[in-house]
């Protein structure tokens, strides 16, 4: 299966590109018609999710970078963990089996 990713959001399949693709079309601005296929169809532009925000609502970005700073400063590493602890699972009638398919997942 096919996992793309397109701008920070993560998709499976085609279909799921397509809101992002059609807000993108209808939003171009094309200047042989000095106007956006939203304004040709709907009489004005489309608001964009960028547009839902407020300037004076937004952090500087000197205070968003203190931030991540601070908060990678807290995180702490994750001890790896052994999956060599573990049995393997086995069949209990394998010992009595006359042909055994091996797979080995390496190059």
């Amino acid at each position: 299966m096919l996992k793309a990713t397109f701008m920070g959001h993560s998709f499976t399949t085609w279909y799921q590109f397509l809101p992002t693709v059609i807000l993108g079309l209808r939003t171009t601005f094309h200047e042989d018609f000095n106007a956006t296929s939203a304004e040709w169809i709907f009489g004005e532009t489309l608001c964009l999710p960028g547009d839902f925000l407020h300037d004076s609502k937004l952090a500087s970005p000197s205070s968003i970078v203190q931030q991540l700073r601070s908060a990678l400063a807290d995180l702490c590493p994750v001890l790896p963990s052994h999956h060599t602890k573990q049995k393997p699972f086995i069949f209990h009638d394998l010992a009595t089996y006359t042909h055994v398919f091996v797979h080995t997942d390496s190059i």
